[in-house]
């Protein structure tokens, strides 16, 4: 059986990659084939997850959506759900005729001899990808709302003053928050550490 892999991409540390590659293993131990996204991504393109930045959405559902056709299913990773390009090749799948799994599922059913039930997975995958598609989206533009910090429908700003993190903190959930939307990640979590030494350097002495 071939899986096309699904999931969660821009919003993740290193673009998630390392979860999709331990899944695409996982599951090929299991003697599945699988179709692997982010291994296209290195290959055809010589993506560097933790230094460049990603294309528009429309080249990669271009380059990966045919793949979905010569699939058997595809099989979703946590958090499938939030990510646009992972619904549509949800979409795509079913409307193909195809069965999604929860990768989580799979690989726990098939290691302990279960039969998997492919429609019930479906459902209630495709259920919760349309309650996520329904969430509100926050508009964002350079000056008052850039798209770095409003990821997810959710402004960093608004996290950093309702939970009164302060100078240091604050700083802390901005760079984490961005780091993998303005082309320099590890530059990024640098000054995040640098802020969180900080805060606790302070601590310690206080």
């Amino acid at each position: 059986m071939r899986l096309y892999l699904a999931g969660p991409m821009r919003d993740h540390l290193a673009f998630n990659f390392p979860a999709f590659h331990k899944a695409a293993a996982g599951l090929r131990a299991l003697g599945y084939e699988v179709f692997n996204p982010a291994e296209e991504n290195e290959r055809q393109d010589n993506f560097d997850p933790t230094r460049d930045s990603p294309k528009a959405l429309d080249y990669y559902m271009a380059r990966d959506l045919p793949a979905i056709c010569t699939s058997s299913g595809v099989a979703v990773l946590e958090g499938w759900e939030s990510s646009q390009g992972a619904r549509l090749e949800v979409q795509v799948a079913i409307a193909l005729g195809k069965p999604i799994f929860s990768v989580h599922s799979l690989l726990s059913d098939c290691q302990n001899g279960k039969e998997l039930d492919f429609t019930k997975n479906a459902k209630a995958l495709l259920e919760r990808g349309s309650e996520v598609a329904k969430e509100p989206v926050v508009e964002c533009d350079l000056i008052n709302h850039p798209s770095h910090y409003c990821i997810g429908g959710i402004e960093v700003i608004d996290v950093i003053e309702a939970w009164a993190l302060g100078y240091r903190l604050g700083n802390v959930v901005k760079y984490v928050a961005r780091a993998d939307h303005k082309g320099r990640p590890i530059e990024d979590l640098e000054k995040a550490r640098w802020y969180l030494d900080r805060e606790i350097e302070k601590r310690g002495r206080g």
